[in-house]
């Protein structure tokens, strides 16, 4: 859309489509959401069904689970181009068959584990800050974005940012 000039800017993520415009020899002017005063809120998330969470043996596949993905996640930080690799081949995309493809997907992981995308300073996966979510939500009431389903605007005192997130189902810092 933006080479069209259907549009003047766009939200893209650096690590996957700032990579594609670099491998195109496509210019982008960039700037960070925080750079326009949003504060960072976290993303992507991962969300799960309150009944989910009452169930005991839910709670012990889902705790399974994010240990996985931790793992997962600090081996792609130590190792960006097997990581690539395994990405290329698990996904069986086609856009990543190709050298282009191959090329974009080994940038990007080097680009994201270098830049402490994937774990927090101390090697943790997915370990959420209260602050963070305060920021976040205090700066989406003072921008009157958050409305009920009638579109009418709620306020600040129904949403407990606490209430939004957990951290008691990551592994215990393993």
């Amino acid at each position: 859309m933006m080479r069209a000039g259907l549009a003047d800017s766009t939200w893209i993520f650096l690590g996957w489509e700032g990579v594609s415009a670099e491998l195109q020899g496509l210019s982008l002017r960039t700037f960070s959401l925080q750079d326009a005063g949003v504060p960072y809120g976290y993303s992507p998330v991962l969300l799960a069904h309150p009944v989910l969470l009452a169930n005991e043996e839910d709670k012990q596949r889902l705790a399974a689970f994010l240990e996985a993905t931790e793992r997962g996640f600090q081996f792609a930080a130590s190792n960006p181009a097997e990581a690539a690799q395994i990405l290329i081949r698990a996904s069986q995309h086609p856009s990543l068959a190709s050298q282009v493809g191959q090329e974009l997907a080994t940038r990007s992981q080097a680009l994201l584990s270098a830049g402490g995308n994937y774990l927090n300073s101390s090697g943790r996966w997915g370990v959420m800050d209260p602050k963070r979510w305060v920021d976040f939500v205090d700066w989406l009431f003072a921008h009157q974005l958050i409305s009920d389903r009638n579109g009418q605007p709620l306020q600040r005192s129904t949403v407990n940012p606490a209430d939004l997130f957990t951290n008691n189902f990551l592994p215990a810092g393993k």
